[in-house]
């Protein structure tokens, strides 16, 4: 199994303005936090579970998305 998170811990040094695009651009409107990769990493651990060769993409929609809300230049 595999965890594939996307937009949850930003650059240190990307502007607010790029923050922003970022949010706007991830089709939940909202940036991820660690907890949300922690949960689902907790889920696979889980003693018992039936998952096996399974990719978890934990991004707020980016991928479903098509990739095309990548559009952060520094």
């Amino acid at each position: 199994n595999e965890v594939a998170p996307g937009p949850v811990l930003l650059p240190d040094e990307y502007t607010t303005e790029q923050i922003e695009g970022v949010r706007v651009a991830t089709p939940l409107e909202r940036l991820g936090v660690p907890d949300d990769v922690v949960r689902t990493v907790l889920f696979l651990a889980k003693p018992g579970s039936y998952v096996t060769g399974a990719s978890y993409v934990v991004d707020g929609g980016w991928l479903a998305k098509g990739g095309e809300g990548n559009v952060i230049s520094t």
